[in-house]
């Protein structure tokens, strides 16, 4: 296996489980819109729940990005192999 081929199936998983990471994140925001407040005590956003939104969004954005990153180089190392065979 070439030092090419290890570096992307390195960054494959690392996107990969960022992508989990920021996906869990996303779906315990939705479960617990108000866990800055229960967690810390402090009201942010004086309870209109503007941070945690803002929160939400770049969470989910964050899940697709990385997901369609790993899946470009999942994909990526068999199309490259294709081409040179």
């Amino acid at each position: 296996m070439t030092a090419t081929r290890i570096r992307r199936r390195a960054r494959f998983y690392v996107e990969s489980a960022l992508a989990v990471v920021f996906a869990l994140t996303t779906g315990l925001l939705l479960w617990r819109p108000d866990w800055i407040e229960a967690l810390t005590g402090a009201d942010p956003d004086h309870g209109s729940g503007t941070a945690e939104r803002i929160l939400l969004i770049v969470s989910a954005t964050a899940t697709l990005l990385l997901s369609g990153f790993a899946r470009r180089e999942w994909v990526r190392p068999a199309a490259a192999h294709r081409t040179t065979a």
